[in-house]
């Protein structure tokens, strides 16, 4: 029964903050007046605090497959765990992607990642390297917020909801405009899944799911006694 309410929780949590990131989006992209990047922001980072908030106690409020494992990698998450947590946010994702392809037919697909090249131009370097950067150090600090739910002390465990949905915040304000933010493989392959937009994605997931191994192996290796 414990394991059913960690999996529930987690498909709940990462339905809503697939659907209400994602409908942002795309509302923003359909009316520019409506929600601007700071609206987009919001949120992603005020569904996210509000869902940790929520499960945080059942089942830790991963909602993020790199996540996930990143706490099996560094022993705080068995395999079963980690398996049915994967399975289960991949279908609050796979369930808030069919909402939103119902809700916005033909417009959902401007939900998916884009690189904006008219501003990556003016950079040194590639779009592609741009990507697996910038997903590397959010990811690696947005692991580092969520390990601390593992903090003995109970003042910043407390504050944990702030810490990961700051950096939510941060990151989607910066980067959305430049090239969408995934921050979670969820978020990255459902609107690519629904509406055959791959360009990039590898580049996309590979950038998060270094960057939380390395942050949750640093973080052990840090903390460790």
């Amino acid at each position: 029964m414990n394991m059913l309410k960690k999996i529930w929780a987690e498909f709940i949590g990462t339905f809503f903050i697939i659907y209400i990131g994602c409908a942002s989006i795309i509302i923003n992209n359909l009316n520019r007046n409506s929600i601007d990047q700071l609206g987009i922001a919001l949120s992603f980072a005020i569904t996210i605090m509000v869902m940790v908030i929520i499960f945080g106690k059942i089942s830790g409020a991963h909602f993020n497959p790199a996540v996930s494992l990143s706490f099996y990698i560094i022993g705080k998450l068995s395999l079963k765990e980690t398996i049915f947590y994967i399975l289960s946010q991949c279908g609050g994702g796979l369930l808030a992607g069919l909402v939103l392809s119902i809700l916005f037919a033909k417009s959902a697909n401007l939900g998916a990642l884009s690189v904006n090249t008219n501003i990556i131009a003016k950079f040194d370097i590639s779009p592609r390297t741009f990507i697996i950067i910038t997903e590397f150090i959010s990811s690696f600090i947005l692991m580092f917020a969520y390990a601390s739910t593992l903090d003995r002390n109970k003042k910043i465990k407390n504050l944990s909801f702030v810490l990961i949905g700051g950096v939510y915040f941060f990151t989607i304000l910066l980067l959305q405009q430049i090239q969408g933010a995934g921050l979670n493989p969820i978020r990255i392959i459902i609107p690519a899944l629904f509406t055959l937009q791959w360009k990039n994605i590898v580049f996309y997931l590979g950038g998060v799911f270094i960057g939380a191994l390395s942050g949750g192996i640093s973080y052990r290796f840090i903390y460790s006694k």
